[in-house]
């Protein structure tokens, strides 16, 4: 992973709803690609739900990241054209939206937000990153017991 800028860099993580991947093009992805003109951008998926995995089993976004999805294997993925930007998968974690605000929900929702941490711990330690700089780009599902 020679190609990741290491000199007066800052290491950047953003958390999107839209996926890189997604039929529509979107301001956070965008972002990240400008930022990684000169710094660390690490794009981390907006998380399938295993409803999603289940539903959309056969759609060429969960098809590609199956063993991400489940495994945790070949999460991270170098942009085309933009070498210094990643792409992060995390874990399927639990459908819980349907639910009200309720113990449960924010259990659940913990435990969520536990998947994508980890998602992030597992990236920084991969690429020897200690410091970072974290852009929640209106994700309001993700990061609320970081």
């Amino acid at each position: 992973m020679s190609n990741i800028a290491t000199e007066k860099t800052e290491n950047i993580i953003v958390l999107a709803l839209p996926r890189w991947d997604g039929r529509y093009s979107s301001t956070s992805l965008s972002l990240a690609q400008e930022l990684s003109r000169h710094h660390n951008v690490f794009y981390i998926d907006n998380p399938f739900t295993l409803k999603d995995v289940i539903t959309k089993f056969n759609s060429k976004q969960i098809k590609s990241r199956l063993k991400s999805l489940f495994l945790g294997l070949n999460k991270f993925k170098r942009a085309d054209n933009f070498p210094n930007l990643i792409y992060v998968t995390p874990r399927a974690v639990l459908p819980i939206n349907f639910l009200p605000a309720s113990k449960i929900y924010n259990f659940l929702s913990a435990i969520n937000d536990r998947i994508v941490f980890l998602s992030t711990k597992s990236l920084l330690n991969h690429y020897k990153k200690e410091s970072f700089i974290f852009i929640n780009s209106y994700n309001p599902f993700y990061s609320i017991h970081f």
